[in-house]
Formats: C-alpha cells, sequence, structure tokens
C-alpha cells in the first residue's frame, strides 16, 4: 500500500542526486524558491553516530533519537543530548528509537528474547514493555507526547485471525483506536492535546487506506485522498494542523505531501519535477519537512515546506562544507530539523540543521483553494 515502497523497488539501487537540482513545482499550490530568500539558513551538525545512521525524531528539549548499526552489525536505537549519543538498550534483539519527547522519554520497539517485536519506552536509560492489545504478539511505538502518550500499532486477536490495529498507550493501558471498517490500521503521531493521526483500511470491496484524525471527543475521521485510493498522515501540531502524503490519481502509485486543517480540507504541497513528495513532520510555527523521490535516478532529497513556498534543503546549507541533505525526518518548534546527509565520498549520515540565524519568516500558508482530485 506505500507508494514509495512500490518506487524503491523499481531501482536496482538509490543513487546520490547532485547538490545542483532545480526544483518545479507540479501541483501549483506552492511556489519553488530559487533563491530561497525566505528561508534560513542552517549549520550542519554530525551527531556522532555510525555511518548509515538515521535519525528519527527532535524535540523541543533537544533531545534526538534514531537509530544506527553497532559494532556487531545490529540495528540499535540511539538518544543524543548535548554532545553525546547513547544506546537506549534492548529486549534482547534489535531496537529502534522512533520519537522522544521534551523530557527525554524515548519510543520505539525492540525485539525479545521470544522474537517477538515489542513496543517499549525507555526512561533514565531504562527499557520498558509497553504490551499489546488482546491476543497479540507484535507492536510498535512510532510517537510521543509530552505527558507520555504513546501511539503506534499493536496486533490483535479476532476470533482466528490477528489484525494490525492503531494503538494509543496511556495511564498503563494500550486502547484500540478502531479502523474505517477493513482490518488494518496505524497511528503515527499525537499532539499534546492527545489528538491522534494515522492510517486505517475500509472494508470490501474497496479496502482503500485513507489517513485519519482521532480524538476520544470524535473518534475517528477520514481525512479523504488527493484523488488516489491511499493515503495517510503522518504528523500533527498542537494547533491540529495535519500533515501526510496521499496518492494523487486513481490507479496511481503518485504520491504528494498534503497538508489538512478542519477548515480547507486536504491540500496538496506539490512536488518537485520528476518527483514524487512525502511529508516527514510539521512544528507549531507551521514549518515542515519531508523528502522527494525522484524518479529518473531513484534518488532523495530533504525538503522545507515555509511561507508557502517549498526549498531543497541542500540549497540551505552551507555548501563549503560539502554536505547534501538526502532526507528529512522530523523539525522541532525552534526549527531544528534532523536529517540524513552525506559528504562526497561518504555514506549517508545523522545530523542535525540548525537554523543560522533563527528564522524570522511564517510557516504553512494557504495559497489556493484545496484540491482533492489531479486530472487524469
Amino acid at each position: 500500500m506505500n507508494a514509495l515502497a512500490v518506487r524503491v523497488n523499481r531501482c536496482v539501487s538509490i543513487s546520490r542526486r547532485s547538490a545542483g537540482v532545480v526544483a518545479a513545482i507540479t501541483g501549483a499550490v506552492i511556489a519553488v524558491s530559487a533563491g530561497a530568500q525566505s528561508a534560513p539558513r542552517y549549520t550542519v551538525i554530525d551527531l556522532g553516530t555510525s555511518a548509515g545512521a538515521g535519525p528519527t525524531a527532535v524535540s523541543d528539549g533537544a533531545f534526538v533519537s534514531g537509530t544506527y548499526f553497532a559494532t556487531n552489525g545490529q540495528r540499535r536505537g540511539f538518544v543524543w543530548s548535548n554532545g553525546a549519543a547513547a544506546d537506549i538498550g534492548t529486549l534482547g534483539g534489535i531496537a529502534q528509537a522512533l520519537a522522544v519527547n521534551d523530557t527525554g522519554l524515548v519510543v520505539g520497539y525492540s525485539v525479545d528474547p521470544q522474537n517477538r517485536q515489542r513496543a517499549v519506552r525507555v526512561v533514565g536509560g531504562v527499557m520498558s514493555d509497553l504490551g499489546v492489545l488482546a491476543g497479540g504478539v507484535h507492536a510498535n511505538a512510532n510517537d510521543v507526547n509530552d505527558a507520555g502518550w504513546a501511539v503506534g500499532m499493536s496486533q490483535k486477536r479476532f476470533g482466528n485471525d490477528v489484525w494490525q490495529r492503531a494503538a494509543l498507550w496511556r495511564n498503563g493501558s494500550v486502547q484500540d483506536l478502531g479502523t474505517f471498517g477493513g482490518e488494518f490500521s496505524e497511528a503515527t503521531g499525537v499532539n499534546n492535546a492527545g489528538r491522534v493521526v494515522g492510517w486505517a483500511w475500509y472494508g470490501l470491496p474497496t479496502r482503500d487506506q485513507h489517513a485519519f484524525v482521532w480524538s476520544d471527543a470524535t473518534g475517528m475521521i477520514d481525512l479523504g485522498t488527493l484523488g488516489g485510493a491511499v493515503s495517510t498522515a503522518v504528523d500533527i501540531n498542537d494547533a491540529g494542523v495535519v500533515v501526510g502524503n496521499s496518492n494523487v490519481r486513481p490507479a496511481s502509485a503518485d504520491q504528494h505531501a498534503f497538508v489538512w486543517t478542519a477548515q480547507t480540507g486536504m491540500v496538496d504541497l506539490g512536488a518537485p519535477a520528476g518527483a514524487d513528495s512525502y511529508v516527514s513532520a510539521i512544528n507549531n510555527a507551521g514549518q515542515i519537512v519531508g523528502n522527494a523521490f525522484f524518479f529518473a535516478d531513484c534518488s532523495g532529497a530533504g525538503l522545507l515546506w515555509q511561507g508557502g513556498e517549498m526549498h531543497l534543503l541542500h540549497e540551505l546549507v552551507d555548501a563549503s562544507a560539502g554536505w547534501t541533505v538526502v532526507g528529512a525526518t522530523d523539525i522541532n518548534n525552534a526549527g531544528w530539523i534532523t536529517a540524513v546527509a552525506h559528504r562526497p565520498g561518504e555514506l549517508n549520515r545523522a545530523v542535525l540543521l540548525v537554523p543560522s540565524p533563527t528564522p524570522t519568516s511564517g510557516g504553512f500558508k494557504m495559497q489556493s483553494t484545496p484540491r482533492t482530485r489531479d486530472p487524469e
């Protein structure tokens, strides 16, 4: 169901795109800034983890979570703060740190000695299993808010079947957030008001996958799509602005990032020419980060949407340092961005992009009426 996976599977290998790529918009919803006049410049901080490491989140408390390869080649999770990275521990096998809040509480997953993938939280260097829904075996936690509420997915048994359901962990218990009638769902983000976003399936005959926003008051609300059958909500800020990704036409793998509000509905953020776009995160100022995936050479580039414009992140870092930013994963309220970048002849590394000077321009600004469907 993931269009990015479809794109990757078409490629023999993922190559690096040069820093001189010229961006043009295909959606005509926002403009591309060639000179990057309205966007901040960034200083690149190498997080000091192993080559091939990937950051997953950055909190307002200046904690960064991510994954790296240990000396034995095993994938493990890390949390970085004050210039140092520390392993989050493990239940016995591989582990990944997928999110961190302002207090440094980390969530993610780890494989235990019974080879079960379990949702975990890490507090003060101590990892604990968050548990699963009734009859389930595997689970993972994708995000956490400052109250310690975690969201993700857990398996749940229904008679002789076991399905994956969107899950919310709070106050020591786990809750099934439901679906749109199908078997599968997953929660991907939660804000400090307790609103949750993710994706859920419809039942037969379509089994379409749609983005949702959930709260205790409203239950699961369908956010629609940009015209295709599949959409996924990825993140939500404290004002309730949702970002995610959607197919733009029926029976097409082409995918664009979107932004959604209760007032405007779903709005296409566009994509660079010859590319899909994928959003990763939004902060409370409305700055949005994500990635472009270029069809011609299967390469990636980090993106920033700000002030009604889309920017290629590698054009916003100091060229003399030699960094090419190939992906962005999160942005905090100070505008710090976790990203993947490399220098010539080197493998990708986990980095932090710190704005210098602090940005003064605004975040997302609506530029057009919502578009619900692309031309065929």
